[in-house]
């Protein structure tokens, strides 16, 4: 009967000191808190919790607090956030070290402790995590800087692709190249001319979120690559120059749409005069996302 006495008074004691364990209530307090696998700055998101976001902690490691959460799957799994982009709501447990700063414990009307709140779900569809990569297949209008360029073709419709892969935190390389294809008069002769540019562009992108709507700028190289066939005869030949872009890539699930102003500068000598084939291209796109 001693020995039962003594498990029991064990028992009591050890769901004591389980209880008085010391639990912090966080709230995120910016608009995407990255959840990482360990406390550190260098290791993987495991996912983003958004602001306002309630948390709850058992375990503090230097400035990461130790929380459970759940997965795309609805899984628990363990993370760590960094104390710099959550608040302390309360803090109920163990009394603090000395020195440290006081946590006063919020408590309902009847005194009651608060339950604690699981983290809302991501919205339907839309991964907290950048995308690796997006493939588009893209359709735009050209319209050309030189005045003789578009005095004999005009404007255009410029018809293409483009794959943007994830390099490192916003910054994705964009890889795009098209077809533009006009006829046209002879500004002397009136005789037909046929000119066909193959447009090709290299960016550096930086997008500025990472949730469904993804807003973004990028500067880089245009290679334009340059066919003329009139009665004259036939030029082949390749231009150089840059260019920066503007956009916005909207996604939900693997589906993505985008939306995009380019302008490029490429000079060219076909002949004995100097030209420029770059200019200003708006097009939408549609793809996948991955």
């Amino acid at each position: 009967m001693k020995k039962i006495s003594m498990f029991l008074a064990m028992s009591i004691i050890a769901a004591i000191g389980l209880h008085a364990q010391e639990t912090t209530m966080l709230k995120v307090k910016i608009q995407a808190a990255n959840v990482r696998a360990e406390p550190d700055l260098n290791s993987a998101i495991v996912k983003q919790v958004k602001l306002g976001t309630l948390l709850e902690s058992r375990k503090k490691i230097g400035v990461w607090f130790e929380i459970m959460i759940t997965d795309d799957k609805g899984m628990p799994i363990s993370g760590y956030i960094n104390s710099g982009v959550v608040d302390v709501v309360s803090t109920v447990g163990t009394k603090p070290a000395a020195g440290a700063p006081q946590q006063v414990a919020v408590v309902s009307p009847g005194g009651a402790k608060p339950a604690p709140q699981p983290s809302p779900p991501p919205v339907a569809g839309i991964p907290p995590r950048r995308p690796s990569a997006m493939i588009f297949g893209r359709y735009g209008l050209f319209s050309p800087n030189d005045e003789n360029f578009k005095s004999i073709y005009g404007s255009g419709s410029v018809f293409g692709g483009e794959l943007r892969l994830h390099v490192t935190n916003g910054f994705y390389l964009s890889l795009a190249g098209g077809v533009f294809k006009k006829t046209g008069a002879l500004t002397l002769t009136k005789d037909e001319t046929t000119l066909t540019i193959y447009p090709i562009d290299a960016m550096v992108v930086y997008h500025f979120l990472s949730g469904g709507i993804l807003p973004y700028l990028g500067v880089g190289g245009a290679i334009c690559k340059y066919k003329e066939e009139n009665i004259i005869g036939t030029v082949d030949k390749w231009g150089f120059g840059f260019g920066f872009c503007g956009g916005v890539t909207a996604r939900w699930k693997s589906l993505g749409v985008d939306a995009r102003v380019k302008y490029t500068s490429v000079k060219i000598k076909p002949l004995e005069d100097e030209a420029g084939l770059g200019g200003l291209t708006l097009s939408l796109a549609a793809g996948v996302v991955f």
